[in-house]
């Protein structure tokens, strides 16, 4: 049976990270001899995230394989590029499944990838336009520059909710000066050489100017405005030139299309009856209440693999 989705609040998914969160975790989980541990443990984390936000209203963001940054810095992200195994095949096998069809069998609708953009780039495009509110679900601290009234930051990972108030709190600058910051620091997951000797707690206290002008941290910064000015176009959210996806209408969400993906994964836990009704309660939208934000830190949710095949403990 097909039932309309509640619309709740929208939540943006950073689905490359939740997929390598996902197969990291299940990454022994097989069926047939075809690995099956990323679709297996993004589709349980939807479940988890849908129960803690209270809503079903998921709006999906995938990175491209092409990168449009690499035309300003081609040692972009140049390390992960170097590292190809057949694990990272797998991976990636998986993420097209899931884009390109479990998703859809499941009924949602909203599933975005843009050539030569990430997926920071469309979930900041669309957090510009939804002014009503929406959870960013990521780890990703680049996407601290676009937390704008009303827009909050999950991590799924530590459970920890990161609104616009929290970030001011908690760097005394404002989230759109957070470009900045990662402009002159850089950033080592992406390769980003920043300014020499100066980390992100260096660079918001040239912003705040709390360093005296002849501090000589301050003097290399000046010195390095070109590379600070390479660096901000590479950081930057969204990327210029990213078209804003169009969010289609209602979801209509299937368990028959679920039970599809558990019969041809083997995913047999899925089936019992505590996930069924869990299941059934996601898909209609039976939340008890809105998310206590204040608990949400707090607030963690068990993921139990299927009990058929050999698993890692879950940290």
């Amino acid at each position: 049976m097909r039932r309309r989705a509640s619309r709740g609040t929208p939540v943006l998914i950073d689905c490359d990270y939740l997929g390598h969160q996902a197969g990291y975790s299940f990454r022994d989980l097989e069926n047939a001899g075809e690995p099956t541990g990323v679709i297996y443990g993004f589709l349980m984390r939807l479940l988890s995230i849908g129960e803690t936000l209270h809503s079903n209203h998921f709006l999906f963001c995938w990175d491209s394989r092409e990168s449009a940054r690499r035309d300003i810095f081609p040692d972009y992200k140049s390390h992960r590029r170097s590292k190809s195994s057949p694990d990272r095949a797998a991976i990636h096998r998986q993420f097209d499944t899931l884009r390109c069809r479990a998703l859809l069998d499941l009924g949602f609708v909203n599933v975005f990838q843009q050539s030569g953009r990430e997926a920071d780039d469309l979930i900041a495009a669309l957090a510009q336009h939804l002014i009503g509110g929406a959870y960013i679900v990521s780890a990703d601290e680049d996407l601290y520059q676009i937390l704008y009234p009303r827009i909050r930051m999950f991590n799924p990972t530590s459970q920890k909710v990161t609104t616009r108030e929290t970030f001011q709190k908690e760097y005394r600058i404002n989230p759109e000066e957070w470009t900045l910051v990662k402009a002159i620091a850089g950033c080592n997951s992406d390769d980003i050489p920043g300014v020499p000797g100066v980390g992100i707690v260096r660079a918001i206290q040239h912003i705040r100017e709390e360093l005296a002008p002849l501090h000589p941290l301050r003097q290399k910064i000046v010195e390095n405005h070109s590379l600070v000015n390479r660096n901000y176009k590479l950081v930057q959210l969204p990327f210029p030139g990213t078209i804003t996806p169009t969010i289609s209408g209602d979801d209509t969400l299937s368990m028959e299309g679920l039970m599809g993906l558990c019969e041809e994964y083997g995913f047999g836990s899925f089936q019992v009856p505590p996930l069924v009704e869990r299941w059934a309660a996601f898909f209609a939208g039976s939340f008890e209440a809105a998310p206590d934000r204040a608990r949400l830190g707090k607030r963690m949710v068990k993921i139990n693999p299927p009990r058929s095949r050999r698993q890692p403990t879950l940290t």
